[in-house]
């Protein structure tokens, strides 16, 4: 009772403010509740999965589904207690089939069966043990509190969770369901261990890619602030001293040269290659387009270009 409690109160505890990517097929955000190098931490993932092609219709079901931490992160599955029960004892008696200091998680997640108002949405509360080498997961359906399923989620590497989803029944023409929406919180614990340094940019970056049924992949990416050494912080910013020539369609006139959309300069017949400055601007990335005028009229040209890299 006394562990159940303590992983309750540190399910609330504020996570560094995660900067999310949205993609077509994918809303991706994932945090570290610590900012600090080489820290127990909890981890807060949330998935949005979309249809490029619709965003009204149902997304395709996902084969595979890979979440890169970020890079030097720890899952430690032996630095907990670890739940050995077999997958229809799970079912059968709960969370209490697992040691309570095993769970290291909870969350929901939705999915599409295409069955109507009577299925739709269908939502799993998930509970999240420590599996030594792996996340367990037991799924409870919210309306009926049906336990469903026992998913397995493998710690593939220190710092990458990988799991090969098998189908899940759904509605005609598929009869497949598809996942809409996953939402974990790992509590803090020494089961989850910051990496050992921060970039100076001060983001740790991680990564999602994922396969679907019908034969595409697709990555999106998310950064959570840490805690840059003084030491680090205290060097002067940098300042690009970039210059890239882009190549012109032939004849032409003139050129205005856009930097995030607003005109830096404008050339006059400047021959075969325009020359843009990017001298002076802090690290970033930047869109330049060019507005190449000819006789025959006007043509667009759009670069984005790194500084400081």
């Amino acid at each position: 009772m006394r562990a159940l409690l303590v992983l309750a109160v540190l399910a609330l505890l504020p996570t560094a403010v995660a900067r999310a990517e949205s993609t077509p097929a994918a809303d991706f955000e994932l945090g570290l509740g610590s900012r600090e190098p080489a820290a127990s931490t909890g981890v807060t993932l949330r998935i949005t999965f979309k249809n490029p092609d619709d965003p009204n219709a149902a997304p395709s079901p996902q084969r595979k589904v890979t979440i890169e931490l970020p890079r030097g992160t720890r899952i430690d599955g032996t630095k907990v207690p670890v739940c050995t029960a077999p997958d229809p004892q799970l079912q059968a008696q709960g969370a209490e089939a697992c040691p309570a200091a095993s769970r290291v998680g909870k969350g929901t997640v939705t999915l599409r069966t295409d069955g109507g108002p009577a299925f739709d949405p269908f939502v799993d509360d998930v509970d999240i043990f420590n599996g030594g080498k792996e996340l367990i997961e037991l799924f409870t359906h919210q309306r009926s509190g049906l336990r469903t399923a026992v998913g397995h989620r493998p710690i593939t590497s220190p710092d990458t969770l990988s799991e090969s989803a098998p189908p899940q029944p759904g509605a005609p023409p598929d009869f497949e369901s598809s996942v809409t929406n996953l939402s974990f919180d790992l509590a803090r614990s020494a089961f989850i261990t910051t990496p050992p340094s921060c970039p100076g940019d001060g983001q740790w970056r991680s990564r999602l890619t994922f396969d679907t049924a019908d034969g595409h992949t697709y990555t999106a990416a998310a950064a959570t602030p840490c805690a840059v050494p003084a030491a680090a912080s205290a060097k002067p910013a940098c300042r690009s001293r970039r210059t890239v020539a882009i190549r012109l369609p032939r004849h032409a006139r003139r050129v205005t040269v856009l930097l995030d959309g607003r005109v830096r300069a404008t050339l006059r017949r400047p021959g075969a290659r325009a020359p843009v400055s990017l001298r002076g601007l802090p690290r970033g990335t930047y869109t330049v387009t060019l507005v190449v005028r000819r006789a025959a009229g006007s043509v667009r040209l759009t670069r984005r270009y790194r500084t400081c890299a």
